[in-house]
């Protein structure tokens, strides 16, 4: 049934995959035009002055950012009776993420559906997780990018952002959680002769979100997650920051570092290249007056871990799936 459902997809994938590159080469093209600005020789130098302790530090810290995220879905999971396998979810949720750092292509919740319904994790459940996720997520990343905005500008020009975030977090809230929503959605995918499989795994979805609303304490400590897990992402810039020696008021960074993904999560290029970069060099300096070379490093050295995180954990995957399938051949016989 899986196979069927990725064949559905595959109708406009051409025309989508020529979208992403095209942002890939934009996101690309950005964060040349940014090194080149800030200048090639001024940031390769002050790369190799980066204290090497504070970078595998925030190494340390990237990794417990997604394992972090990878806890989300797990709970969500047993809400629903999935509590077998959780470190399973976990590394499916972290090689969800690895894909979207290495491919030039937008990997969006679809591919994740995709990975979770290999984990044995019906489809129906599989997007009530992720847009309870995803709700809970943006409420979050509101909430504190709310923060950051009302501490750096003025109240007037900025207003309107924290309204459009609430509008779209309420049209999510009633999609995810609304029954006639369901049937509109599904009657949405009927007229747009989207195969019956498809339809009749989604149907449902909204009833597994309400049953993983009715968990109050644990909805509450998901909440508390993802706070903590924004907050340590962007202790991994402030950390290796930190190692060029430079010092700079943490809560402003902190502030600065949660604006900088907000605007990296919009979907302009893949993972955010080139915008992560740009927005954080122009935010930092213009607010904090923090040097632009210095900044602009920082941010490169954060890309290149995910880089070399994303490497690592995909050799380490292949390896244990290599792993485990001799030990099941083996026992075969």
């Amino acid at each position: 049934m899986l196979n069927a459902l990725i064949n559905q997809l595959k109708g406009n994938a051409r025309i989508k995959k020529i979208i992403y590159v095209i942002g890939f080469l934009i996101g690309l093209a950005i964060l040349i035009f940014l090194i080149y600005d800030v200048g090639i020789g001024s940031v390769y130098g002050a790369i190799l002055s980066a204290n090497i302790y504070y970078v595998i530090l925030a190494f340390l810290i990237l990794t417990l950012v997604l394992f972090l995220g990878g806890l989300n879905i797990v709970l969500f999971a047993i809400c629903l009776g999935h509590k077998r396998r959780p470190f399973e979810i976990i590394s499916t949720y972290i090689l969800n993420w690895v894909v979207s750092q290495v491919v030039p292509i937008r990997i969006s919740s679809l591919s994740l559906l995709l990975l979770l319904k290999k984990s044995k994790i019906k489809i129906k459940d599989g997007v009530a997780i992720i847009l309870v996720d995803k709700i809970i997520t943006l409420t979050a990343l509101l909430a504190l990018t709310a923060i950051g905005l009302f501490y750096f500008f003025p109240t007037n020009s900025v207003i309107k952002y924290p309204i459009l975030f609430v509008i779209l977090l309420l049209f999510i809230t009633v999609l995810t959680l609304s029954a006639r929503s369901e049937r509109f959605l599904l009657s949405m995918l009927n007229s747009l002769k989207i195969s019956s499989f498809v339809a009749n795994n989604l149907e449902g979805f909204s009833l597994a979100s309400k049953k993983i609303m009715r968990y109050k304490r644990l909805i509450i400590f998901n909440t508390l997650i993802t706070f903590v897990k924004l907050l340590i992402t962007a202790l991994i810039t402030y950390t290796i920051f930190l190692g060029f020696g430079a010092k700079a008021n943490v809560f402003e960074f902190l502030l600065i570092s949660i604006v900088v993904s907000a605007l990296a999560s919009l979907p302009i290029t893949n993972a955010g290249l080139g915008v992560r970069e740009l927005s954080a060099v122009v935010l930092y300096a213009q607010l904090m007056g923090i040097d632009r070379t210095v900044i602009a490093s920082t941010y490169l050295i954060f890309l290149f871990l995910k880089y070399v995180f994303s490497i690592v954990f995909l050799i380490i995957y292949s390896l244990v799936k290599f792993t485990n399938g001799i030990s099941k051949r083996m026992f075969s016989y």
